[in-house]
């Protein structure tokens, strides 16, 4: 893959939000090669981190009860440095079950009515990490926060989508909790509404791309103490708000 063909990618996820490869098993090296034809990869320092590689996180078997994946969200969305393309692959998949759930943040705004799009347009929400530094351990008050746009438009696309996840977000901006539970979780159920949704079941070898701001997902942990293992880089923003094709990577 070569920076035109990652630009063809890129012009792909602008249209779909998440775009499957089948049968495309890469090695540590090849799927770092590919993240970085989108940005520098996000480094890793917590649980999650593949042995050898702090680029790459290392999605293995936990526990239902400990799977802050197993609800919607985007990730990341609460750092300082924006994640912008995700390439995950499936290196070990279960008999049955493990799907993933992606949800299409494009038309979740498009979908809301005019009134409601006039009320949300210019809202602010707090995205905190802090329920993630909890699972991982850490003091959740050291946890970081960012604030985003309810509404956002895509600085490639120009497409306007809907920025909110349950997973990070803490209330909106100038808001108590109180006062923003409702609106949240009204935005919330439009945001992962079923007609928004496509749900992948994992071959391994697959390789799924998303854009981690017009996409959510949703990891099902549905296969009890069956092994499941994912390799996942994500490309981050370099400051010019939208991913950008680098060079040619030739081992891809």
């Amino acid at each position: 893959l070569d920076a035109s063909g990652a630009d063809a990618l890129l012009d792909l996820l602008d249209a779909h939000g998440v775009l499957h490869l089948p049968d495309q098993p890469l090695s540590p090296e090849q799927q770092m090669d590919l993240g970085r034809l989108f940005g520098p990869l996000q480094r890793t320092d917590y649980g999650l981190r593949h042995p050898d590689h702090d680029e790459i996180v290392h999605v293995t078997d936990v526990r239902k009860e400990d799977r802050i994946t197993e609800r919607w969200h985007a990730d990341s969305t609460y750092v300082p440095d924006e994640l912008t393309v995700c390439i995950l692959q499936a290196v070990r998949v279960p008999p049955s079950g493990g799907d993933t759930m992606f949800a299409d943040q494009v038309r979740a705004h498009d979908g809301l009515s005019d009134g409601m799009k006039d009320l949300v347009d210019g809202l602010r929400t707090i995205h905190t990490g802090s329920a993630f530094a909890r699972l991982m351990g850490a003091d959740p008050a050291d946890a970081p926060r960012r604030t985003h746009d309810v509404v956002r438009t895509h600085p490639r696309s120009g497409r306007r989508f809907l920025y909110v996840n349950p997973a990070y977000v803490d209330r909106f901006e100038g808001m108590s909790r109180d006062e923003s539970r409702g609106l949240l979780r009204t935005l919330f159920d439009r945001a992962s509404s079923p007609d928004l949704v496509y749900r992948h079941r994992w071959s391994v070898g697959d390789v799924l791309v998303w854009d981690n701001r017009t996409c959510q997902h949703y990891a099902v942990h549905d296969y009890g103490s069956a092994p499941r293992e994912m390799w996942r880089v994500s490309a981050l923003d370099d400051g010019s708000g939208t991913p950008a094709a680098r060079s040619a990577v030739s081992s891809w």
